[in-house]
């Protein structure tokens, strides 16, 4: 799974947090946002480290290099984000969300793992 797959599945799981959903449901969603979040914390700081160094690079530049900079920086950031994890999500059903105050933002990150 992509990292930015990862940074979305960890959102999700965090927007359902106050949800009050079944207790082997909210297990199950705590055990992915267990596994997602060191990944996202390596993410953020792998992140931070080229937004400082580009941003240095960046600072000191002429017009014209800084349009190379902004392009480098973005093939460096794409590149991290599209970067392979293992990761494995369990499926979860329809019902398991049904009557629950759960965020389009969950159901559109999870949507490949849920069954109807």
């Amino acid at each position: 799974m992509k990292i930015e797959k990862v940074v979305k599945i960890a959102e999700a799981v965090k927007s359902v947090e106050e949800s009050k959903l079944d207790f082997k449901v909210a297990y199950r969603l705590g055990r992915i946002l267990d596994k997602c979040e060191s990944i996202v914390k390596q993410y953020q700081k792998q992140e931070m480290k080229l937004r400082e160094e580009y941003g240095e690079k960046f600072k000191n530049a002429s017009e014209e290099e800084k349009q190379n900079i902004t392009r480098e920086f973005n093939l460096k950031l794409i590149e991290l984000i599209e970067m392979e994890e293992d990761v494995v999500i369990p499926s979860f059903d329809l019902k398991d969300f049904e009557g629950k105050d759960v965020p389009v933002k969950f159901f559109t990150a999870f949507g490949d793992y849920i069954n109807e």
